[in-house]
């Protein structure tokens, strides 16, 4: 059955000709923001003057995709939770900083009192959602669970040039990520400069890719690089564009994921989309997303690190194994086609709800 719908997309100005491929006639694009649309004019344009248009255009429903909806909304709602670092305890001022510490905390409260007002959550897995239910009293009954989709990436083998412009040199184990804190990367070096006690003469470089958090968190991975002399094997390219990633997968030896606070970890759907073996964390919502198709280790131990690497660099049938689970695993995971379709279901229930 085909669905037409109309729609009202009020998004930032400068968003606008990103979007622009995605427009159809049948969508309607009202432009906010300006100077004053810092994140506390944003939250309160969402608050205040949202409501106003509201009552005055009456959508069936509202989807808020940002966390946070309107308190007092006189139309059904929907938003996605994406942001767990509220509710990761092992985010701390310390290991954040004492801004985005006190920022995540208020996101936190924020997130609760929409999970309240909200005619329905979505959650883009069912660790998230449990933690709502379990901790706030969510109805299980008022959320979604939608994946994140799988994407399509290339994962034909990089091209040599590509390898020397980033200074890879093959075998490597990969890391995609961005190098926060909670992303748990000095216990990876630790545990990869153990592991290269381990395998002695199977020289296997530590490939991080991602953009540094700020420059001091930067300094001190090289410092902690520096200081097991591992300056030629521990390689921190920065970020790189997003379709050469699916060819660094393609050519690395295995993928290691050390996070340690995930919702639902896209890099590590996309190791399994290439069908590689991984070592994986097993804090949070990690065991969900790999399932059987990861060899776990506790992401607090430089010493199950290593352990964990050296057999995935070094076991060949266990890798064997883990590429066949990959393969399996990946197909848990709808396209995002099928994301938006559950979306769309997702907001028909609610508008029906409301």
């Amino acid at each position: 059955m085909v669905r037409e719908h109309r729609i009202s997309l009020f998004t930032r100005a400068e968003s606008i000709p990103i979007l622009a491929d995605s427009l159809g006639e049948r969508i309607e694009v009202h432009a906010v923001g300006g100077r004053s649309f810092t994140l506390a004019g944003k939250l309160a344009w969402e608050q205040y003057p949202l409501l106003k248009i509201l009552r005055k255009i009456r959508p069936d429903v509202l989807f808020c995709p940002g966390n946070i909806v309107p308190f007092r909304s006189p139309v059904p709602t929907v938003t996605v939770f994406h942001n767990i670092g509220p509710f990761c305890s092992n985010i701390t001022p310390r290991s954040v900083g004492a801004y985005d510490w006190v920022w995540l905390k208020a996101l936190g409260l924020l997130m609760r009192m929409s999970a309240r007002a909200a005619t329905r959550v979505i959650f883009p897995s069912r660790y998230f959602r449990d933690l709502f239910v379990q901790r706030f009293g969510l109805s299980p009954d008022r959320s979604d669970v939608i994946y994140h989709g799988r994407d399509e990436l290339r994962t034909e083998p990089p091209e040599a040039l590509l390898l020397q412009q980033l200074g890879i040199r093959k075998p490597y184990l990969l890391s995609v990520s961005h190098l926060y804190p909670y992303k748990n990367f000095p216990a990876l070096i630790e545990g990869y400069a153990l592991a290269r006690e381990t395998l002695g003469s199977r020289n296997v470089q530590l490939v991080l890719v991602g953009n540094a958090r700020n420059a001091s968190y930067f300094r001190k991975l090289q410092r902690l690089v520096h200081r097991y002399g591992m300056d030629d094997s521990v390689l921190m390219t920065g970020e790189v564009p997003h379709n050469a990633v699916g060819a660094l997968l393609a050519g690395c030896h295995a993928f290691v994921f050390q996070s340690t606070c995930e919702n639902c970890p896209t890099a590590l759907i996309e190791a399994l989309a290439a069908d590689l073996p991984i070592a994986c964390s097993s804090a949070g919502v990690m065991p969900e997303i790999a399932g059987d198709a990861a060899a776990y280790f506790d992401p607090y131990e430089p010493s199950e690190i290593a352990s964990t690497l050296a057999r995935v660099i070094d076991d060949a049938p266990l890798r064997d194994a883990l590429r066949i689970n990959a393969l399996e695993q990946v197909q848990r995971f709808p396209t995002w086609d099928e994301v938006g379709e559950m979306t769309l279901r997702s907001l028909e229930r609610a508008a029906v709800e409301g």
